[in-house]
């Protein structure tokens, strides 16, 4: 989210080194060409053998198809956003839509588990 409030439209990795021997370091990068619409709100967990991005709200219309998306690679021990494959859609009838910003996302054995949501954050 900018300054202004607004969403952005831009898609960012962060690095994160932290260890005891050294200083404590965030490193920010642009990426360009991501395969999928930026999200604010969204939640990423693995699980399953990928990295599934979870609701948020974006600039652009995000489709019950999209709502969770698989991301895969050969390998996420060094992820590089320049040769992810295409997201694969997880298309799962929810019936009523659900608004899965606030939510929570955890795994719990063989399930994916999502709580919460309807952006709750708003109304206090």
């Amino acid at each position: 989210m900018g300054e202004d409030g607004l969403l952005c439209d831009e898609t960012w990795t962060w690095n994160l080194e932290y260890g005891k021997d050294k200083d404590s370091a965030l490193q920010l990068n642009s990426v360009k060409d991501f395969p999928i619409a930026p999200r604010f709100g969204a939640h990423l967990v693995w699980w399953s053998g990928g990295l599934f991005i979870i609701g948020g709200v974006s600039t652009t219309l995000i489709t019950m198809e999209e709502e969770i998306l698989r991301l895969s690679n050969e390998s996420f021990g060094n992820v590089n956003m320049s040769t992810m494959l295409e997201p694969t859609a997880i298309n799962i009838d929810f019936g009523q839509r659900p608004l899965l910003v606030g939510h929570a996302t955890c795994t719990a054995g063989n399930a994916l588990v999502i709580a919460g949501g309807g952006a709750v954050c708003f109304s206090f």
